[in-house]
């Protein structure tokens, strides 16, 4: 049930909607504890990567003849921004002095 245990980089994509209770405060109580990550709002790559990874599903939904799923999912490319959020690993910056490179 924990989310982002052990995480050192890419990205994990969220659903954000809050009337099913998907908020971002749920998100936060979901991650394990100890993960170095930050729940943020989608950037401008972000964005773009949602996209993709949407249509591609849509993509495939379309082609089983589910297109009633995929016309509820054609609406949240309208807008990423507002259905998803981000996590990504904390920046961290190492000590030189203890680095053991």
């Amino acid at each position: 049930p924990w989310i982002c245990s052990g995480m050192t980089g890419g990205r994990v994509y969220l659903r954000h909607w809050p009337e099913m209770g998907l908020t971002e405060e749920a998100m936060r109580r979901r991650l394990a504890k100890g993960a170095k990550v930050a729940v943020k709002p989608l950037d401008l790559r972000g964005i773009e990567d949602v996209r993709e990874l949407l249509s591609a599903y849509i993509r495939v939904l379309k082609e089983a003849k589910r297109e009633e799923k995929a016309a509820r999912l054609e609406k949240l490319l309208l807008d990423p921004a507002q259905h998803f959020r981000m996590v990504e690993p904390v920046s961290q910056q190492v000590e030189q002095g203890v680095s053991t490179e």
